[in-house]
């Protein structure tokens, strides 16, 4: 009769990774990237996965208790403490007065769990924070908005950037097609609206490396009270 081997989903997941390394349809290293773990744990467990087989992945104590499990005995006095003294506060601070005044030590998040299940606790869920909209500016041209887009704009499987520009006020736009998005597209593009509308008083740009830069500034700008520049801001009229 074959023996059944219970796996957990993560065992499961590395005998998968395991086996194509065994038929070497991945290399060692890429199956610890896949793994989350370092190539020295990867070759001692890959060692043990080819003498044990799937016994090797299963952690020692599943289906055991834990090493570290609390008693239901000593929870159902904790529990009875939190009852009677703490009911009504928050996990976190009940933890710490238990350690405080009653010498007993218990992580937050376990306690947590405990207090959810016998109803002490509800799981709070945080709403996203409300965004309120930025005012649109009143006059046109007081800010361009500018941004690159690489995309399959024409439906013929070669990506292509549009490189768009966009009145705040109006909502007046231009956008300029090229091969990429690169600071000579962005000064064309930025060339042709000055050249149709004027100078705008400020663009705003996405945080791109393109349009920022992280660089500290050279001795040269440094003596000369200069900011680091990109090539975009460089080429600005």
């Amino acid at each position: 009769m074959r023996e059944v081997i219970t796996m957990t989903l993560k065992a499961q997941k590395r005998a998968k990774i395991l086996e194509m390394v065994k038929n070497k349809k991945i290399k060692q290293k890429d199956a610890a990237i896949i793994l989350g773990i370092c190539r020295r744990q990867l070759i001692r467990i890959f060692k043990e996965y080819l003498s044990k087989g799937d016994e090797a992945l299963n952690h020692k104590l599943i289906g055991k208790p834990g090493n570290h499990r609390i008693s239901s005995d000593i929870k159902e006095k904790i529990m009875q403490i939190v009852r009677n003294n703490y009911k009504g506060f928050k996990p976190t601070f009940i933890a710490e007065k238990l350690y405080e005044e009653h010498h007993i030590k218990i992580g937050a998040s376990t306690l947590r769990l405990w207090m959810m299940e016998t109803g002490l606790w509800k799981k709070i869920r945080k709403t996203a924070k409300h965004r309120t909209r930025r005012p649109r500016k009143e006059h046109f041209g007081e800010m361009i908005q500018m941004d690159g887009s690489i995309h399959d704009w024409f439906g013929t499987g070669k990506e292509v950037c549009l490189m768009n520009m966009v009145d705040d006020a109006t909502g007046t736009s231009y956008g300029l097609f090229d091969t990429g998005e690169t600071t000579q597209v962005a000064l064309q593009c930025l060339f042709d609206w000055i050249m149709k509308y004027g100078i705008p008083y400020s663009i705003y740009c996405d945080y791109k490396s393109l349009f920022y830069t992280k660089r500290e500034a050279t001795i040269e700008e440094q003596l000369a009270g200069k900011l680091p520049l990109t090539k975009f801001e460089r080429g600005l009229p």
